[in-house]
């Protein structure tokens, strides 16, 4: 598992090494996270990455926005335990 603490950083990783899934948050430096949202869904070698929001912004405005970019889930941190997490990504990656 890699990590990127900018929203630049996190589209070029993810360009890279075209990972099984992404956790993303919302709240990035240098590139906000609906726009990594909105460029990997657009990008032809990454739009079928599944990406989970995974995020402090838990307004239905956000989470609608979210999900018409392409997520394929959306987690408020504060309502989510780990195992929960965990959950919600074996689910999206269809594992058992």
């Amino acid at each position: 598992m890699k990590a990127a603490s900018t929203g630049e950083e996190g589209l070029a990783l993810v360009e890279k090494t075209r990972p099984d899934l992404v956790l993303l948050d919302l709240i990035l430096p240098k590139v906000d996270g609906f726009t990594v949202l909105a460029r990997l869904k657009h990008n032809p070698r990454t739009s079928n990455v599944p990406i989970v929001v995974l995020t402090h912004l838990g307004m239905p405005e956000t989470v609608d926005r979210a999900i018409r970019l392409g997520a394929s889930a959306y987690l408020v941190k504060a309502d989510v335990t780990p195992s929960h997490i965990v959950s919600v990504v074996r689910r999206t990656l269809g594992i058992t």
